[in-house]
């Protein structure tokens, strides 16, 4: 018996494992994977953003490349901060917005950078 007990032990430990390590691989394909445009993310604010930096933009990797600006972003418990510009590879048909920060009624709304038909 206490074989037995020992054995059935170590397989259900063994599947709780399994489970747990799938769970912890979902949930983090989640977290950091590829964003829905459609999403439904606010962040709104009652401080403004600071000035936008200057960048200097360096060689596109190819003729298919676009340039993303950078921008202000907002983080809680750290308040603006800001995201370097990047090259991404640009889409037949449409254009990039830039992600940008728009006052209504005294608060701040982002509105992150994505792709507009043409």
């Amino acid at each position: 018996m206490g074989s037995q007990s020992t054995s059935s032990f170590g397989s259900h430990a063994r599947r709780l494992a399994v489970g747990l390590a799938v769970a912890a691989g979902l949930a983090l394909s989640s977290a950091f994977g590829p964003r829905d445009a459609s999403a439904d993310e606010r962040v709104v604010v009652r401080v403004p953003p600071p000035a936008p930096r200057v960048e200097a933009v360096p060689r596109a990797p190819s003729r298919h490349h676009v340039w993303a600006p950078g921008y202000w972003g907002w983080e809680p418990h750290r308040g603006h901060v800001w995201y370097g510009g990047r090259w991404v590879v640009g889409q037949p048909g449409y254009t990039w917005e830039s992600a940008h920060w728009s006052e209504r009624g005294g608060y701040w709304h982002f509105v992150d950078g994505h792709w507009r038909r043409l």
